[in-house]
């Protein structure tokens, strides 16, 4: 269970990895160091912080020891419970960020709501993270598959997480404004 709990917050460090070499294609590598950066979102957020607070080696070990994380999770969050939290108060004033890196839709997938519309809010709140939080770009992590599901069909969840995907993905080859990271093969 351990070595797997540590698989899974590894992967924020990887989806960072990957993109930072993604721009580095497109820019020299000192344009491209990501020294602050945001991570935000659902229970997955803070259950990464947690990691990162009991392993000392943890930063390290995923070549992220040069960047200051900024990280805020709440199991249950969905897109406009992080939206809300992103947009009260002073918390627009945590920037400048290099980037931000929203874990969110998953407990949107559940709702009533159509996939275009998840995809919509997704898209949406990336591009206002961007922007309000003078970050230099959003990452939405893919919304992952489930293996069973609180509230339904695992087989519909799944379905309709896929069709977000897509639908993001159609989003990020048109503009730049944000990314989606797509979660690393298992």
């Amino acid at each position: 269970m351990g070595a797997q709990r540590k698989g899974r917050e590894g992967e924020i460090g990887g989806l960072l990895q990957r993109y930072q070499q993604k721009k580095r294609k497109k820019k020299m590598a000192s344009e491209v160091s990501l020294k602050r950066v945001g991570i935000f979102g659902l229970s997955f957020a803070r259950r990464f912080r947690q990691f990162l607070g009991t392993d000392p080696t943890a930063k390290s070990n995923m070549g992220l020891q040069e960047m200051e994380l900024i990280v805020h999770g709440v199991g249950g969050y969905k897109i406009r419970d992080l939206r809300r939290f992103l947009t009260s108060g002073n918390k627009s004033t945590l920037g400048p960020f290099d980037a931000v890196v929203l874990l969110i839709g998953d407990n949107d997938v559940d709702s009533t709501k159509s996939a275009q519309e998840v995809a919509d809010e997704l898209w949406q709140l990336c591009e206002e993270v961007s922007q309000k939080m003078n970050a230099g770009t959003g990452l939405l992590h893919d919304i992952a598959q489930r293996y069973k599901s609180r509230y339904g069909d695992v087989k519909n969840y799944n379905k309709k997480a896929k069709q977000i995907n897509v639908l993001l993905e159609v989003r990020r080859k048109a503009q730049e404004s944000c990314f989606r990271i797509r979660r690393s093969e298992e």
